[in-house]
């Protein structure tokens, strides 16, 4: 299960996520997508998937706090943060505390202070595929 866990709008980069989906699932058929949270862009990404055929990968959960977080990191095998502009970036550092493996963009905050986390720049959804594939192997 690879999880976006954030608010649901463009400086986040939920496509570019959705992007990389589609190259996940060529290599990782059973693979599953979570998009947790809630935000402008929540009723476009839901559409998105119905377009690309793709709503049986993926499980929206809407806004979630505390245990329900919880929970969401004990399924999870790799969590994905592709924002366009981040000033710093709280998930990442609360995924890693929960043993998930991070993918982080270059252009987040947050990246400065977490030396070993996966980055990658947010429009290159094709290395963002492979990086995800690569922690699923």
């Amino acid at each position: 299960m690879i999880t976006f866990l954030a608010r649901i709008t463009h400086q986040k980069g939920p496509r570019y996520f959705l992007d990389a989906a589609v190259e996940v699932l060529k290599e990782f058929p059973k693979a599953r997508f979570v998009v947790a949270g809630s935000g402008d862009l929540f009723g476009e990404v839901i559409e998105h998937v119905a377009r690309m055929k793709l709503s049986a990968k993926f499980h929206f959960t809407g806004f979630l706090r505390g245990s329900e977080i919880d929970r969401i990191w004990a399924m999870t095998d790799v969590y994905v943060m592709p924002s366009v502009s981040e000033p710093f970036g709280i998930t990442p550092l609360e995924a890693v505390q929960a043993g998930v493996p991070v993918i982080i963009s270059k252009q987040s905050g947050v990246a400065e202070v977490m030396p070993n986390a996966i980055k990658v720049d947010f429009w290159r959804t094709d290395q963002l595929a492979k990086e995800i594939c690569r922690l699923l192997h």
